[in-house]
């Protein structure tokens, strides 16, 4: 995410309704056999108590779902687009959370 995305995105996930809503949509990604990634900082994050409750999203400066599959013949036959579109559901709510609280940057193009 772009410094803007950033910035939005973690005013969604310190408010206590948009934080916990966030959660409940990772969860169920979990629940659904994906694992949550993205890049994250060691620390907090300037202006942020270490003891916040949701510390640990707060520290991303990016955030998806993601799943990898073990190689078999599944990757050569038409079953690998369902294997695809499986996930891309699974995943889409925490995309129409980045959409709705996140949105496109506002810087301009490089």
């Amino acid at each position: 995410m772009e410094s803007d995305q950033v910035a939005r995105y973690r005013t969604a996930v310190d408010d206590e309704r948009r934080g916990a809503d966030l959660i409940a949509r990772l969860d169920a990604g979990r629940a659904a056999g994906l694992e949550v990634g993205g890049q994250t900082l060691t620390r907090a994050p300037r202006g942020v108590a270490p003891d916040h409750p949701r510390i640990d999203l707060l520290r991303h400066k990016s955030l998806h779902l993601w799943r990898t599959f073990p190689p078999d013949d599944v990757l050569h036959e038409p079953a690998c687009l369902d294997r695809v579109a499986d996930v891309w559901r699974a995943a889409r709510p925490l995309a129409e959370w980045l959409a709705d609280h996140v949105g496109p940057s506002d810087r301009p193009r490089r």
